[in-house]
């Protein structure tokens, strides 16, 4: 009986992990497969492409993914290639806000609009837009402010035809700071909304 109450969590603690598995080779939703976190972004453990990918879709694929990063590199934005077997790119030059507010800083505008312009004649580049705040103000205002502000590049991307099913937003409050919180400037750092980009078939 003792062996038994020490083998039954484990066992549930298995079907849990198999269903997450499952659903990380098998789902749709691209949230599942994307990085959680600035830990994972840096430490990716997760991306299984399908074994059974058509060649010529991989070719689709791969052409995308060749096309994005030329479109990067011309446009001198800086981006990270996320190691696995995905094909995901992490663009490090961020949108920048003002303190409380959902409202792109100016500076972020030419870039975007090119960026917008570019994901509108390729709609098999997934885009996940991901919110962030400093410490300014309660967890809750800045977890709703981290989601708006996802959603106000989720806006501007769809004024300019980018496909709503080629967006994903996630808010993620004041919790994964990029720089420090202790001064204006690293708060500044702060608010900001991070891109990814996810390569799929054509």
């Amino acid at each position: 009986m003792k062996y038994l109450s020490l083998f039954l969590p484990l066992l549930l603690c298995a079907c849990s992990s198999v269903g997450s598995f499952d659903k990380l080779l098998g789902g749709n939703n691209k949230l599942d497969v994307a990085p959680k976190g600035d830990m994972s972004v840096r430490n990716p453990d997760w991306g299984v492409v399908k074994q059974n990918t058509p060649q010529k879709s991989m070719s689709a694929i791969r052409s995308n993914y060749t096309v994005l990063l030329q479109f990067l590199q011309q446009h001198r934005i800086e981006y990270q290639v996320v190691p696995g077997q995905s094909m995901m790119v992490y663009v490090e030059d961020t949108i920048r806000f003002h303190t409380n507010s959902d409202k792109v800083a100016p500076a972020s505008y030419p870039w975007m609009t090119n960026l917008s312009y570019f994901l509108a004649h390729h709609p098999a580049i997934t885009v996940v837009v991901n919110g962030h705040t400093d410490t300014t103000g309660t967890y809750r205002l800045n977890d709703s402010l981290s989601e708006r502000r996802a959603k106000s590049i989720e806006r501007m991307l769809r004024q300019m035809n980018v496909p709503k099913e080629s967006i994903y937003t996630r808010g993620y409050g004041e919790y994964i700071p990029e720089c420090t919180n202790k001064t204006s400037r690293g708060r500044a750092c702060n608010r900001r909304v991070e891109l990814l980009f996810i390569v799929d078939e054509s």
